[in-house]
Protein backbone atom coordinates (compact mmCIF):
# COMPACT_ATOMS: atom_id res chain seq x y z
CA UNK A 1 0.00 0.00 0.00
CA UNK A 2 2.53 2.13 0.71
CA UNK A 3 4.05 1.97 -2.86
CA UNK A 4 0.40 3.02 -4.06
CA UNK A 5 0.26 6.17 -1.54
CA UNK A 6 3.91 7.25 -3.09
CA UNK A 7 2.84 6.79 -6.76
CA UNK A 8 -0.19 8.44 -6.71
CA UNK A 9 1.27 11.41 -4.89
CA UNK A 10 3.89 11.42 -7.66
CA UNK A 11 1.03 11.08 -10.13
CA UNK A 12 -1.49 14.00 -8.80
CA UNK A 13 1.73 16.44 -8.66
CA UNK A 14 2.45 14.94 -12.53
CA UNK A 15 -0.73 15.91 -13.99
CA UNK A 16 -0.47 19.50 -12.29
CA UNK A 17 2.75 20.20 -13.55
CA UNK A 18 1.42 18.86 -17.28
CA UNK A 19 -1.67 21.09 -16.48
CA UNK A 20 0.26 24.32 -15.44
CA UNK A 21 3.45 23.88 -18.52
CA UNK A 22 -0.14 23.39 -20.50
CA UNK A 23 -1.88 26.44 -19.51
CA UNK A 24 1.48 28.81 -19.23
CA UNK A 25 1.79 28.00 -23.17
CA UNK A 26 -1.32 29.36 -23.62
CA UNK A 27 -1.17 32.53 -21.99
CA UNK A 28 2.10 33.22 -22.42
CA UNK A 29 1.43 35.47 -25.40
CA UNK A 30 -0.43 38.18 -23.20
CA UNK A 31 0.35 41.71 -22.55
CA UNK A 32 2.35 41.13 -19.11
CA UNK A 33 -0.28 42.54 -16.83
CA UNK A 34 -2.86 40.10 -18.45
CA UNK A 35 -0.28 37.16 -18.51
CA UNK A 36 0.17 37.92 -14.74
CA UNK A 37 -3.50 37.84 -13.67
CA UNK A 38 -4.35 34.40 -15.10
CA UNK A 39 -1.70 33.09 -14.31
CA UNK A 40 -1.98 33.92 -10.49
CA UNK A 41 -5.39 32.81 -10.87
CA UNK A 42 -4.22 29.61 -12.54
CA UNK A 43 -2.06 29.08 -9.47
CA UNK A 44 -4.82 29.96 -6.45
CA UNK A 45 -6.89 27.74 -8.72
CA UNK A 46 -4.44 24.55 -8.85
CA UNK A 47 -3.62 24.93 -6.06
CA UNK A 48 -7.23 24.53 -4.30
CA UNK A 49 -7.73 21.65 -6.75
CA UNK A 50 -4.60 19.46 -5.63
CA UNK A 51 -5.59 20.42 -1.72
CA UNK A 52 -9.02 18.91 -2.12
CA UNK A 53 -7.69 15.66 -4.43
CA UNK A 54 -5.16 15.40 -1.40
CA UNK A 55 -7.78 15.55 1.22
CA UNK A 56 -10.13 13.15 -1.44
CA UNK A 57 -7.26 10.14 -1.94
CA UNK A 58 -6.07 9.95 1.83
CA UNK A 59 -9.64 10.13 3.20
CA UNK A 60 -11.33 7.46 0.67
CA UNK A 61 -8.52 5.34 -0.46
CA UNK A 62 -6.47 4.90 3.06
CA UNK A 63 -3.47 5.17 2.10
CA UNK A 64 -0.81 5.43 4.55
CA UNK A 65 -0.02 9.20 5.68
CA UNK A 66 3.42 9.26 6.32
CA UNK A 67 4.29 8.14 3.20
CA UNK A 68 1.50 9.81 0.78
CA UNK A 69 2.23 13.31 2.32
CA UNK A 70 6.07 13.02 2.19
CA UNK A 71 5.70 11.92 -1.44
CA UNK A 72 3.55 14.45 -2.19
CA UNK A 73 5.29 17.46 -0.97
CA UNK A 74 8.67 15.91 -1.85
CA UNK A 75 6.71 15.46 -5.75
CA UNK A 76 5.22 18.94 -5.40
CA UNK A 77 8.62 20.82 -4.80
CA UNK A 78 10.21 19.25 -7.62
CA UNK A 79 7.42 20.35 -9.90
CA UNK A 80 7.54 23.86 -8.20
CA UNK A 81 11.61 23.87 -9.66
CA UNK A 82 10.56 22.57 -13.21
CA UNK A 83 7.77 25.06 -13.12
CA UNK A 84 10.11 27.89 -12.33
CA UNK A 85 12.86 26.72 -14.73
CA UNK A 86 10.35 26.21 -17.60
CA UNK A 87 9.02 29.91 -17.06
CA UNK A 88 12.92 31.54 -16.75
CA UNK A 89 13.28 29.60 -19.94
CA UNK A 90 10.45 31.57 -22.04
Amino acid sequence: MELISVLSAIVLNIANLIFSIYYTKRIIKNHWKSFIKKFYTMMIIRLIIVLVLFIILLKVFNFSELYFSIAFFLSYFVVLIIEILYLNKR
